[in-house]
């Protein structure tokens, strides 16, 4: 998870993230998000909304592992987060980037 916290550091520092459940959804309609990450323990009606969304855009979906406690640490908020977006296309290829080469 600390690895998942240096990703998102990249987002953070230029502010081309949302997060919240309401405004991601607002995003993702207005073809902003370019990348949408989930807490594991979203409520389902709002993660298929979501995922409807995403799918419908086109837009990349990641699922993190951690809770929307977890997640709202991991990008220095004091509160939980169940979905962020980021909204920059280079900033959310880096960070799918730097976590597939974790993964191998």
């Amino acid at each position: 998870m600390n690895y998942l916290s240096a990703c998102l550091e990249v987002a953070l520092e230029d502010g081309k993230y949302i997060v919240g459940y309401k405004q991601s959804l607002k995003a993702l309609r207005g073809g902003k998000a370019k990348l949408v990450i989930l807490a594991s323990n979203i409520p389902n009606d709002m993660k298929s909304q979501v995922e409807k969304y995403a799918t419908e855009t086109q837009t990349q979906l990641m699922c993190f592992s951690g809770t929307n406690f977890d997640l709202g640490n991991a990008i220095g908020k004091y509160f939980n987060v169940g979905t962020m977006v980021i909204t920059d296309a280079k900033v959310s290829q880096d960070v799918l980037r730097l976590l597939a080469d974790t993964n191998e």
